[in-house]
């Protein structure tokens, strides 16, 4: 692209180019994730992904238009690999009392950041699992409410969903349904 860009002739200063496949600027991504990692802030657990198949790589919601990759036009699925994650919630007074010390940023994306962060207050209960030995956890910041619970509902992606699938068909297939189901915020944000 840089030189598509040069034949163009437009006028831009190429020192100041900043190039995160160059290792000037990767080994400080490494240095910081080395960095969190020495201090506890990162953990690793399994979670699931939007996953072109042929171009082999992890697509943002955004990349994902109709049910298919933005590059290839692949549909995509969803698959279930380990990942890290930082403990932002060890942080998450200082990062939602910093968010009033930014007069400059707009009400709208200081609220997408405190939603980001989600801090909440609540308890969680464990539920038993009838005729099985599983258990489901469920965090709630409402506990009052749990006094007239009479069923849970679990997402499709949770393991009873996959356990309970095994003898039935109809159920099998809605979760493979939902795991073709568009992932695009706003088609997720509409539905």
């Amino acid at each position: 692209m840089k030189n598509q860009l040069k034949m163009l002739g437009f006028g831009y200063d190429w020192d100041r180019e900043i190039a995160t496949c160059k290792p000037e600027y990767y080994k400080w991504e490494q240095w910081f994730f080395t960095e969190l990692y020495k201090k506890g802030l990162l953990y690793k657990k399994t979670s699931t992904v939007n996953w072109c198949p042929n171009d082999e790589t992890v697509l943002a919601n955004e990349q994902v238009h109709d049910g298919c990759c933005w590059r290839c036009d692949t549909p995509v699925e969803q698959k279930e690999i380990p990942q890290w994650f930082i403990k932002i919630t060890d942080y998450a007074e200082q990062l939602l009392g910093g968010l009033d010390n930014l007069p400059q940023w707009s009400e709208m994306v200081k609220t997408m950041q405190r939603n980001w962060i989600g801090r909440s207050e609540g308890v969680e209960i464990t539920f038993d699992v009838a005729d099985t030995n599983e258990k489901v956890a469920v965090y709630t910041t409402r506990p009052d409410t749990f006094y007239g619970v009479s069923y849970l509902g679990i997402s499709a992606a949770h393991p009873l969903a996959s356990l309970a699938a095994q003898n039935n068909p109809e159920l099998a297939a809605f979760i493979q349904e939902a795991k073709n189901a568009k992932v695009a915020e706003a088609d997720l944000a509409t539905m």
